[in-house]
């Protein structure tokens, strides 16, 4: 059954503010290590709670599985479970919790189809035959309790944002019907037309979380966390302690927003401009 949210938390997660923070984060993120001192020192004046602990790639762009980045990828996830389901039950209604997919929908599931996508690039992800070789492989891997058992929450996080859950935004990613935002913003921000809620195209995160159905992957990816702690025999909360989501996204509006759009400029005018927010498929699996 297709996930319809309400028109006000669509509001919400289109806010500027808000996409601005989850595409900073992940951006500071894939990019850091490919920054220079000088854009490195840019950040930090400009507000040293966005400078990353952990970088999640290598100077070449490669996944770093050991360094527990990828704990701060599945705490930021669970923050923003959390929150969406905490302002679905404030808002009451017929949808007042936002579940993940229990196994990522199979080929011609009648609920959730991929849909058509044409010269984008993304066929062969979107192929059946993409979805035996990988994302079957990889479901059974991230459910497995003897896996689970043996990995580090760290590595698991990192293993997951970086095949399966970035695969799934992009097997389901559907045409924009607005277009698509400028991939680098180079020496001017985002435009703001970019900021309307119609824009939601699972391809980029200035845009993914608007989407309904990044909650039901976003929900998957979610609930291997309690797997892992099944498998491990971790009762109650994880402990988060020193995991970053980056500085609170409260209210302090315009100061924020301007700190972020200052911050995309530091790295956009880098050698790292090419962070841009934008998912793409690996090369190497194709």
């Amino acid at each position: 059954m297709e996930l319809i949210l309400p028109e006000e938390l669509v509001a919400a997660l289109a806010h500027r503010r808000r996409r601005l923070h989850l595409y900073t984060w992940h951006r500071l993120r894939h990019s850091w290590l490919r920054l220079g001192d000088r854009e490195r020192r840019g950040v930090e004046e400009i507000d040293p709670s966005w400078v990353p602990p952990r970088a999640a790639l290598d100077p070449r762009g490669h996944p770093i599985h050991d360094n527990d980045s990828g704990v701060d990828f599945l705490h930021m996830n669970r923050r923003l479970m959390e929150w969406v389901n905490r302002t679905l039950a404030a808002a009451g209604g017929d949808t007042a919790r936002v579940a993940g997919w229990r196994r990522t929908p199979p080929p011609g599931d009648p609920d959730y189809p991929v849909p058509a996508f044409s010269d984008s690039g993304l066929e062969r992800l979107k192929s059946d035959g993409y979805y035996e070789r990988h994302l079957t492989a990889w479901e059974r891997r991230f459910t497995d309790a003897d896996y689970l058992r043996r990995v580090s929450l760290g590595r698991l996080g990192s293993e997951i944002e970086f095949t399966i859950c970035n695969d799934m935004h992009l097997r389901w990613a559907a045409p924009s019907p607005v277009g698509y935002r400028p991939s680098t913003a180079f020496a001017k921000n985002i435009d703001p037309r970019w900021d309307d809620p119609a824009y939601n195209y699972l391809g980029d995160l200035y845009a993914s979380h608007v989407n309904p159905l990044f909650w039901k992957l976003r929900g998957w990816v979610d609930d291997r966390v309690e797997d892992w702690k099944l498998a491990r025999g971790v009762v109650g909360d994880i402990e988060w302690e020193g995991a970053w989501a980056g500085p609170e996204c409260g209210d302090d509006g315009e100061a924020a927003v301007e700190a972020m759009e200052r911050i995309d400029r530091v790295i956009s005018g880098s050698a790292a401009g090419t962070a841009d927010g934008y998912l793409r498929p690996d090369p190497t699996r194709l």
